[in-house]
């Protein structure tokens, strides 16, 4: 059978109604999932707290510099329900905008993380 026809024979709709050829969609949705971290289905629910990992992914860090932010008072300390550790959004967020703003001249105290 030639390429062409069977590549026909084997086409189909994927869920978003996007064209998709058997075999490479779901090698398509594996990488995407891959690069994601995603497990299943992309998340539709927005985020209010992040882990470790996820928080050093956000702002471009390692693990290991955002123990170091928190430490050095750059980033807020975060919140603890039983063993997990989990930093709040929006205080993160507040945090990084109290950051000095590059080339700026501003007292090394006055923009600590206060949460």
């Amino acid at each position: 059978m030639p390429q062409e026809a069977y590549r026909k024979q084997n086409e189909t709709l994927d869920k978003t109604g996007t064209l998709a050829v058997r075999g490479e969609h779901r090698r398509a949705t594996a990488l995407r999932e891959k690069s994601n971290g995603l497990k299943s289905e992309h998340r539709t629910v927005p985020r209010l707290g992040l882990n470790r990992n996820e928080v050093a992914l956000a702002i471009g860090v390692s693990v290991n510099t955002v123990d170091q932010m928190v430490d050095e008072g750059f980033l807020p300390k975060p919140r603890r329900w039983h063993s997990r550790k989990i930093w709040i959004v929006s205080e993160i967020e507040l945090a990084m905008l109290e950051w000095p703003v590059d080339g700026a001249a501003a007292d090394s105290n006055e923009w600590r993380a206060t949460a």
